[in-house]
């Protein structure tokens, strides 16, 4: 799912602050983009930022951090997978702390993508076409956090993305997705409201993420041969006990 973000001109636009910051240049024809980068991507055991360290790969948080913002739904909701790591899955989601939701679909496939220093491809945000949303999910930070994780220096990413029927209409508003992701994935959300305005120009406000809290997973999920070996590891010190306890039951009753 390319988006059609408006790409515009450079150029500060000249509108009334909202309560949370953001930026908006306009272009030659009079259009405007705002990017007030207003998500925020955490889990209950998340550490750091640059990115965030969601330290689960079965559960993650998507807060809106904007002071009040009216954001239109739907959620999309981008996993950049390293190349060779397992494909995200998602079981189910909930808002507001709500209802658990099962997920049934599946994700769509945005492509491969590997970052470079200019270009369409040089930040996450860029590749799925926003060419005006936050440029920081870009080379030079993604190489050094995969590097951290032990996932190389120069990785290619699977990028795949979610979308939710949800908006939403102030800080206190989350959405709460549960599966499994691979480590090393990084999770970026973007959400966006395109006005027609009484002159007949168009505004569109995008929403998304920052480096700074992009989520990363920090914790990887075992291979289908892994958790044979550890179930048949858990088999094996079971029968041991088991022996052991005959063997102390028949040495009792010969005595």
């Amino acid at each position: 799912m390319k988006l059609g973000v408006l790409s515009l001109a450079a150029g500060l636009c000249a509108l009334a602050a909202p309560a949370y910051a953001q930026s908006c240049t306009t272009d030659s024809s009079g259009n405007t983009l705002c990017d007030p980068a207003n998500f925020h991507v955490t889990s209950s055991t998340a550490t750091g930022s640059d990115p965030v360290l969601l330290n689960d790969n079965t559960t993650f948080t998507i807060k809106d951090v904007s002071n009040g913002a009216t954001i239109d739904q739907p959620l999309t909701i981008y996993f950049a997978v390293v190349t060779g790591q397992a494909k995200p899955i998602v079981t189910d989601w909930s808002f507001d702390g709500g209802p658990t939701i099962p997920f049934g679909g599946s994700l769509s496939n945005e492509g491969t993508w590997t970052p470079t220093a200019s270009g369409t491809s040089k930040d996450l945000y860029s590749f799925v076409g926003c060419g005006g949303c936050d440029g920081s999910i870009n080379k030079s930070n993604v190489d050094a956090i995969e590097t951290t994780l032990g996932l190389g220096p120069t990785p290619t990413f699977n990028v795949f993305n979610l979308v939710l029927p949800v908006g939403f209409s102030g800080n206190t508003d989350f959405v709460t997705v549960d599966g499994s992701f691979s480590l090393g994935t990084l999770i970026a959300p973007f959400a966006e409201d395109v006005v027609v305005q009484a002159n007949g120009k168009i505004k569109t406000t995008v929403y998304d993420t920052s480096w700074t809290n992009t989520g990363a997973v920090n914790d990887a999920v075992p291979e289908p041969s892994i958790w044979a070996m550890m179930l048949l590891g858990f088999a094996d010190l079971g029968f041991a006990g088991y022996r052991k306890a005959r063997s102390a039951q028949t040495a009792l009753s010969a005595a």
